[in-house]
């Protein structure tokens, strides 16, 4: 049901999986967009130069993306919109996933849902059990890359993510904090401390951190040694639409990525940013080159273009 486009650009080759058939273009971008998001993480690693070709079997390695941000990152379309086939779960990928509707923000727990554990992926992972986001679209990518000998785990997606989210109220990282210029603006009434490092944070990045650890735990008892591939954050619509948030945006973007690289101990884990699309708000253009210019120059950053499903830069 798939086929492959490839398309080269000045990294290496990448590879891009498109599903065949009739599809809404909501739905035909969720799933091409989030697996291009996952062979360009590959061909972000400079020793990766077939970033969407099978690998060899690794024992008891687990390879992880995370995937977080807001509504584009949790998901709105409608699993009525698969077909049959469509729906089918993938018995080589696994999601463990936690997060939040629009309406929750203003009381967000402070620790994950108890059910929160390593499950098949399948539709109904999006905003509601009847919605699915880029996971659908990221396991196709990964099933690929990463196939099963036997039964064990191969693969899996770690996903937190909340609708209408902003850096200024939730996301905001340890470093925005430490820096009084950007955490006199910021929203600070759920502010956290996050145990393993000591240090207060944004609520949603908390809980991200916690939702990593734990994803890192369970595949330990286990048996399985966690890989974390990389990350996908799409995110900023809801910031676009006030004046003080976009006066931290860059800043706290910069400090995020940095601080999630520097609490997965890989200071140059690949990054992708999914460009905001967006032109309703009242700063939709200076998110997008806020984004690009970060993706510009920070090391092992892309921006994936939301229309064309291609990186726009890849700095190493």
């Amino acid at each position: 049901p798939f086929i492959l486009i490839q398309s080269l650009h000045s990294e290496g080759f990448v590879f891009i999986q498109l599903l065949k058939g009739r599809l809404d273009m909501k739905r035909k971008l969720n799933l091409l967009l989030s697996s291009c998001a996952l062979c360009l993480l590959a061909s972000c690693n400079p020793t990766n130069n077939n970033a969407c070709t099978p690998t060899g079997y690794e024992d008891n390695k687990v390879h992880l993306v995370i995937l977080a941000g807001q509504s584009g990152a949790r998901g709105k379309a409608v699993n009525t919109d698969l077909t049959d086939e469509e729906k089918v779960p993938f018995n080589e990928v696994d999601i463990i996933e936690d997060g939040y509707q629009m309406s929750v923000l203003s009381n967000i727990p402070s620790t994950l849902s108890t059910s929160t554990m390593f499950k098949e992926l399948k539709p109904g992972f999006g905003d509601s059990g009847g919605e699915f986001g880029p996971e659908l679209g990221m396991g196709l990518s990964l099933q690929t890359r990463y196939q099963k000998d036997g039964e064990g785990r191969k693969s899996g997606i770690v996903k937190f993510t909340a609708c209408g989210s902003t850096f200024i109220s939730d996301w905001y990282s340890e470093s925005s904090l430490e820096d009084e210029t950007i955490s006199s603006k910021l929203d600070k009434k759920q502010v956290r401390t996050n145990e393993k490092l000591n240090k207060e944070t944004g609520p949603l990045t908390n809980n991200l951190y916690q939702l990593i650890d734990k994803a890192i735990d369970d595949l330990d008892q286990e048996g399985y040694e966690a890989v974390i591939d990389g990350v996908v954050f799409s995110h900023g619509e809801q910031d676009a639409k006030f004046d003080v948030n976009m006066e931290i945006y860059e800043s706290c973007l910069r400090n995020f990525i940095k601080d999630v690289r520097s609490y997965v101990g890989n200071e140059t884990l690949p990054f992708v940013i999914g460009e905001a699309k967006t032109n309703s708000a009242k700063y939709s253009n200076k998110l997008r080159s806020i984004q690009e210019k970060v993706a510009n120059d920070t090391t092992n950053t892309i921006l994936l273009d939301g229309s064309l499903g291609d990186a726009k830069q890849v700095k190493r």
